[in-house]
């Protein structure tokens, strides 16, 4: 019987670890939980791929066709891609410049200050309990209506930007396809 009970416990203990592991904090902005503030070892590195927030974020006019994809992550498990996109965000160097394609989930951030909108393509893990994604720019003016939570692909190159002190990643001259 106190073999059960201590079983019991600690199963219920590794449960509740696991649960309030993956929780999401709900004070953070869905901004803070998307565009993650960069640090790079190299800050070559960053210089060399980064542009001002405005220039990153303005509409690009012409169609960009990106070939050849160098990171595919559309075609990855939930877990694969939700693996590779932490490493790409914890360790950008080796991506800066790569052609990125990946199946996410549209997470839309609208600064209360200055009414800009942010898109994001975010990936959960096998759970379901967190996520991970890249903000991206699409490359022309003629951008689909999206909404947050609608299943999409984004194709672009990883490159960052600096608001601020900040640098943050994103897909720059993005295409998209709506699910």
């Amino acid at each position: 019987m106190l073999k059960h009970k201590t079983f019991t416990t600690i199963a219920l203990l590794y449960a509740i670890f696991i649960v309030c592991g993956c929780s999401k904090n709900s004070g953070a902005s869905t901004l803070d939980n998307y565009a993650v503030p960069v640090e790079l070892q190299d800050s070559d590195a960053i210089l060399s791929h980064s542009s001002s927030a405005q220039d990153a974020h303005q509409d690009y006019n012409a169609d960009v066709t990106i070939q050849p994809i160098d990171v595919d992550l559309s075609c990855m498990s939930n877990t694969m891609a939700y693996a590779e996109i932490t490493h790409i965000i914890e360790d950008p160097t080796d991506y800066f410049g790569k052609v990125i394609k990946m199946h996410g989930i549209c997470s839309i951030y609208t600064d209360p200050d200055t009414q800009k909108q942010y898109y994001n393509c975010v990936i959960p893990d096998a759970p379901g309990c967190c996520t991970q994604g890249l903000e991206f720019v699409l490359a022309n003016q003629n951008t689909p209506t999206l909404y947050d939570g609608q299943d999409i692909i984004v194709t672009g190159i990883l490159s960052s930007y600096q608001e601020g002190e900040l640098h943050y990643l994103f897909l720059q001259n993005a295409q998209l396809t709506s699910l």
